[in-house]
């Protein structure tokens, strides 16, 4: 059984050579999980939204909801409702624009969410090396 680290790394090499969207549905899956948690882990929701992570920032959604990572989900939906007003923008500079533009207090906030992000009460590990062993390649 592959596990996702290593099943990541496969991925994100196939990746690197032909584009996200050559990616099988399950690939892009572990994909997006791993960058989300790659970011957030490194900067917050913040660090996610700023770098190229933030593009997939729907399909992240819908990956987190394929795992069965329902709190996680919950929490990205509430960052980018904190700092985009919903949805996020594509392209890194209006992004980053917008993040640069946020209030100390709404600076704060997103920091709340990231501290419930840390705790993992999603095990996302295991969402998807349980997700990886029910989805074959």
């Amino acid at each position: 059984m592959q596990r996702y680290p290593d099943a990541f790394d496969k991925i994100s090499k196939r990746c690197e050579s032909s584009g996200f969207a050559s990616l099988s549905k399950r690939d892009q899956i572990v994909y997006c999980v791993w960058w989300l948690e790659s970011e957030v882990n490194n900067g917050g929701f913040h660090q996610f939204f700023l770098n190229s992570a933030g593009d997939f920032y729907l399909e992240t959604l819908s990956a987190l909801d394929c795992i069965g990572a329902q709190f996680t989900r919950r929490l990205l939906l509430s960052a980018a409702d904190l700092v985009f007003s919903g949805k996020s923008p594509q392209g890194i500079n209006r992004r980053e624009y917008m993040l640069n533009e946020l209030s100390e207090k709404l600076t704060g906030q997103l920091y709340e969410l990231d501290k419930k992000f840390y705790a993992y009460q999603d095990n996302i590990e295991q969402l998807v090396n349980i997700y990886l062993t029910t989805h074959p390649v």
